[in-house]
């Protein structure tokens, strides 16, 4: 099995787990999980649903998505993301972190894409909206795919795979 160089990836993986985080952790009982394989498989929109919390250590993120939607376009491999995010943290160290983490997000977001991604932080309350219009992206080796994303049996419903002790949460996207 070939290692996943995890810096190649990070930044694939950050925005595909907000996406994932945003459909909370509960697996349905009747779907039956498998390594996505190929682009093929995901082609297509997929959609997040509208709010989140998460926990990690000492810090919460609560995280609202409007009209969000990644699609995966397998052919000409790409994917393209529409509609906003907003994510609010809080916890003891938060404002000791924060100019760094509104550095970190910026450059996540605004370098990754080619144009269509506008990001908008608020100091008071710890904040950032993103705003993706078409924000388009080129999907990371197709190689990974099992290491990272997993289909249910009818190919309506997509997860992102979660190592321990990472910054990521499994979560589940719907086909549209």
């Amino acid at each position: 099995m070939k290692k996943i160089n995890l810096l190649t990836i990070l930044p694939y993986l950050i925005i595909a787990g907000m996406l994932l985080l945003s459909t909370g952790c509960g697996d349905s009982e009747e779907d039956i999980w498998s390594d996505v394989t190929s682009y093929s498989q995901i082609d297509g929109t997929w959609r997040a649903p509208s709010s989140v919390t998460i926990y990690q250590d000492d810090i919460t993120q609560n995280v609202s998505y409007s009209n969000y939607t990644v699609t995966i376009n397998s052919i000409a491999k790409t994917s393209t993301l529409n509609g906003s995010v907003t994510v609010r943290h809080s916890g003891e160290n938060i404002a000791a972190g924060w100019d760094d983490a509104k550095e970190f997000y910026e450059n996540l977001f605004i370098d990754q894409f080619s144009g269509g991604v506008n990001i908008n932080f608020n100091d008071a309350n710890y904040s950032y909206t993103v705003t993706f219009n078409n924000a388009s992206m080129p999907l990371f080796p197709e190689e990974y795919l099992s290491e990272v994303f997993q289909i249910n049996q009818h190919g309506t419903k997509l997860k992102l795979k979660t190592p321990e002790n990472t910054l990521f949460y499994g979560g589940i996207l719907t086909k549209q």
